[in-house]
């Protein structure tokens, strides 16, 4: 059975279907929310298609805010050049052209990045949550380390833990990863050397 409904000014076109476990949205035409076309079980009511509407509705605006956010990113830091400069400054260019890195969405709260080996390249692909791009740098950088040092020695242990120790704000940085710390625009030692400079 079709019904169309209306939700706050816009025109909620329900199809209920037998088999159908889930609700699914999609958008119809070319103007944004200009009419959705939800499909519901058979026994869904109008109200709670409604309520299932806004809620896809309101996970579909996050998605693009996410997008448009790793979009920003993209043009205004370029992780290529930021991992490549770490790579130098404390790896001694070690890992050079072995890897791509890109800003992505899909890193869950508790990931701040991951990396994997793809074979067919033999290149590392890392992927740095686009929730550090709001971070202060040291922080994301602490994070891009974290990556990089994966690339010398994979499993969590002490070996890994002094390539990822070569990063001197990795302590401070891990802190406000962690929430024990408040982010500030530079690592806790400069601001401490900032104070003491101008006593």
């Amino acid at each position: 059975m079709d019904t169309l409904l209306t939700r706050a000014g816009t025109e909620v076109f329900v199809t209920r279907r037998a088999g159908v476990r889930k609700a699914q949205m999609r958008l119809v035409g070319e103007v944004p929310d200009q009419l959705i076309s939800l499909i519901v079980w058979e026994t869904c009511t109008d109200d709670l298609a409604l309520r299932w509407a806004d809620y896809l509705e309101s996970k579909r605006s996050q998605t693009k805010a996410r997008r448009n956010a790793k979009a920003e990113l993209e043009a205004s830091q370029n992780l290529t050049e930021i991992a490549d400069s770490l790579d130098w400054d404390y790896y001694d260019g070690r890992f050079s052209g072995k890897y791509d890195i890109r800003w992505v969405t899909n890193q869950n709260r508790s990931r701040w990045g991951s990396i994997t080996h793809k074979r067919e390249t033999g290149l590392y692909d890392i992927r740095i949550s686009h929730r550090l791009g709001y971070m202060p740098w040291w922080v994301r950088d602490k994070v891009i380390c974290h990556e990089l040092s994966h690339m010398a020695e994979w499993p969590h242990n002490a070996t890994f833990r002094e390539w990822e120790g070569r990063y001197p704000h990795r302590d401070a940085a891990q802190d406000v990863l962690r929430g024990r710390a408040e982010p500030t625009p530079n690592p806790p030692s400069w601001e401490w050397r900032e104070a003491a400079c101008s006593a």
